[in-house]
């Protein structure tokens, strides 16, 4: 009985953290995979160069400014969901703590 009551204790405790936690894990996982991206638009612009290939760099480019902006707006809702994480955690120990 003891057992039962301790992890309905620990899950009532750690409920609202963990629904929080998952749009933070997604928007994390967001932006790694836009800097991957800009990476790799920076590279094929370097080889185009190299090789001579400068209307292909100018396409690289334009998709080089689509995904700085994309990875721009991830880092955004990353921001927003930390920020939103930590108000909401203050206001659970302000309360309960």
């Amino acid at each position: 009985m003891r057992k039962f009551l301790l992890a309905a204790i620990a899950a009532t405790l750690f409920a609202p953290a963990m629904a929080n936690a998952a749009p933070l894990a997604h928007d994390r996982a967001q932006v790694r995979h836009e800097r991957a991206e800009v990476r790799h638009d920076r590279m094929e612009i370097r080889h185009d160069r190299r090789t001579g290939n400068y209307a292909e760099a100018r396409r690289d480019r334009m998709e080089l400014r689509h995904d700085r902006r994309e990875l721009r707006d991830a880092r955004h809702h990353y921001r927003h969901h930390a920020r939103q994480h930590a108000k909401h955690h203050r206001h659970w120990v302000r309360h309960h703590g």
